[in-house]
Order: C-alpha cells, then sequence, then structure tokens
C-alpha cells in the first residue's frame, strides 16, 4: 500500500523542516512525499531541496486546492494523504495506524486525524483552538461528512468518482469542505481516527480574525445550499451556540441605549454557557479552569465574528437575486 503524501506549500520557511522531519521519522516506509511549492518567495524551496523528497515548482499560485491537485495528479500512491506544512505528525507510528484502517475497514473511502490539545506554537489564541478543536473532535461519532486537508487521507480513485478540489478557493477557505460533501452524497465513508494526533501551529489572534470572516462567509453558501450540519465538529448544536453568542455583543451594545435589552442579553449569555457546559467540564478534567474565563471572551468574539460574516454572504447573495 503506496501512501503519497501531498504538502502544499507556501512561504512555508518557519514550519516546513517539522513537517518534513517527522513524516521521515516515521516507521512506515511505503510512502512517497510531494511538496507542491505554490510560488513561495521565501526559503521554502532551499529547506525543502535538503530533503529527499520531491519538489514541484509551480510558476503560478494557484492556492491550496490548486497545488494539491496538481500534486494528486503527480502522485503514483493508491492513498493520498494531505497534511499542511505547518502540520507534524506527533507520533511515528502514524502512518502504519492509517495503513491498518484501510485495511481493516475495507468500507472506509476517507479518514481524518485530529489535531493534538497542545499547539505547536505559543499565544492564547493557539491554545484556545487546540483545546477547542480537540473537545469538538472527540464528541460521539466514528464518521464525519466532510472532509479537512490539514490531516486527511483518501483513496486515490474517489477523486475519479466525484471530482478533484474546487480550484474556484483561491485560499485555504472551504474546498475541503466541499470536496466532503461530494464523497457523502456518492456514500463513501469517512472515518475519525481519534488514536492518531497530528501537532499544528494554529492561528493568531489577527490572522484568526481575517480566516473567521472569510470562512464564514464560504461555509454559509455551502449550507444553504446542502440545508444542514456535520455528524460531528459543525454540528447543529454547535450552530446553535454560534448564532446566540454572536447576538450576546451586539445585544450589549444596544443596551447602553435601551437598557432592558441588557437583560435580553444576560439571557442569552446564560443560554450560551449551557451549549458550551461540556467544553468546561473538558477543561476542567485537563485541570484548566484558569483558561475557562479568557477562552469564554474569545469565543464569543470570534461567534460575533461568524454571524456577521454568515450574515453578509447571505444579505449579499439574496441581493444578487434580485
Amino acid at each position: 500500500m503506496l501512501f503519497s503524501i501531498i504538502i502544499p506549500a507556501y512561504n512555508a520557511q518557519e514550519t516546513i523542516r517539522k513537517c518534513l522531519d517527522s513524516i521521515l521519522k516515521q516507521n512506515f516506509s511505503d510512502f512517497e512525499v510531494i511538496i507542491v511549492n505554490d510560488c513561495s518567495f521565501d526559503k521554502t524551496k532551499e529547506i525543502v531541496n535538503q530533503y529527499n523528497v520531491k519538489q514541484i515548482v509551480l510558476k503560478k499560485n494557484l492556492g491550496p486546492a490548486g497545488a494539491r491537485n496538481i500534486g494528486i495528479k503527480k502522485a503514483q500512491g493508491e492513498i493520498m494523504v494531505f497534511i499542511d506544512s505547518d502540520v507534524t505528525f506527533r507520533d511515528k507510528d502514524a502512518l502504519s495506524q492509517l495503513a491498518k484502517i484501510f485495511k481493516e475497514k475495507k468500507e472506509i473511502k476517507g479518514i481524518i486525524m485530529i489535531k493534538d490539545k497542545v499547539p505547536l506554537n505559543k499565544g492564547l489564541t493557539p491554545l484556545y483552538l487546540a483545546y477547542y478543536k480537540y473537545f469538538l473532535w472527540n464528541l460521539p461519532g466514528d464518521f464525519q461528512t466532510s472532509f479537512t486537508t490539514e490531516r486527511s487521507a483518501v483513496k486515490k480513485y474517489i477523486f475519479n468518482k466525484v471530482g478533484y478540489f474546487d480550484e474556484k478557493y483561491k485560499k485555504a477557505d472551504v474546498e475541503d469542505f466541499e470536496f466532503g460533501y461530494r464523497m457523502e452524497k456518492e456514500n463513501y465513508k469517512i472515518y475519525i481516527a481519534r488514536n492518531i494526533l497530528v501537532g499544528h501551529h494554529f492561528e493568531t489572534f489577527k490572522q484568526l480574525t481575517k480566516k473567521t470572516l472569510k470562512r464564514s462567509w464560504q461555509w454559509i453558501r455551502l449550507f444553504m445550499k446542502r440545508k444542514k450540519f456535520d455528524s460531528v465538529y459543525s454540528t447543529k448544536e454547535r450552530g446553535i451556540k454560534t448564532l446566540i453568542g454572536a447576538t450576546i455583543l451586539p445585544f450589549l451594545i444596544f443596551s447602553i441605549f435601551i437598557p432592558y435589552v441588557f437583560y435580553f442579553s444576560f439571557l442569552m449569555f446564560v443560554i450560551y454557557l449551557f451549549y458550551n457546559l461540556g467544553f468546561y467540564k473538558f477543561l476542567f478534567k485537563e485541570r484548566k479552569i484558569h483558561l475557562i474565563l479568557p477562552f469564554i471572551i474569545l469565543d464569543l468574539y470570534f461567534c460575533f465574528l461568524t454571524g456577521l460574516g454568515a450574515g453578509l454572504s447571505v444579505s449579499f447573495y439574496h441581493f444578487r437575486k434580485r
């Protein structure tokens, strides 16, 4: 079983070395590594050249979707393994575990690994993202209805069945979600391998602010077309929590001018806390009680941005239809 590990890289000089080191330390040897250098102008090319891997240097920036498609077409493997240039395999048996799952579970067409709760970079926002995403991906459910190219694997022939990543998404947007929905439509199962962990350099506060606005703008379009949530991660419960959280800041502002609105915002906050109880219990078990308050503040801020991005996207969509 040959794995083709495909890594799109754009100005990845700060992280690509750790990524490649984690791959080459694997106790599984039946793989090839394909770096698709998406017109980097830093030292990514020089660093990658120090490793015994294949590097494809693009003459035009295509974005992650296009870069991965190039890698897939050049790949020799039966299984496409996708990780990002800022991701590392935590354990040396990650690829062995992937191979074992594909061999033992013949019905599985794709696998999603999960991110470790310990981020590779420092800061409150990366820490919040690491713990929250780890919690979400460990909620009940063995299969996912969307896909994520940060840390995943899929059988190559699937691309001949459902098509490649949609290159209209020029940045790291929702091209992987959309691909997963095409897999779901064809009843191809995507398994969540919670025993395989990856490390990740999470977004900073500034990076996540920009990403949240853009991704919520794109994701709501997919949701409107599909009209349902995912089985894990982007669930209905998380959607309700986010919607409620998004209303709290505006209502607090309105309460300055209309005092009784404060009571409504307080009620929304109580409901928001209720929907987050599982996460707070998880932090309590992890002995991270001191992080609950700063995480609440961060989460409310990003709930507001998600609601803002989604709201603007829906409004713009209906405006254009008129």
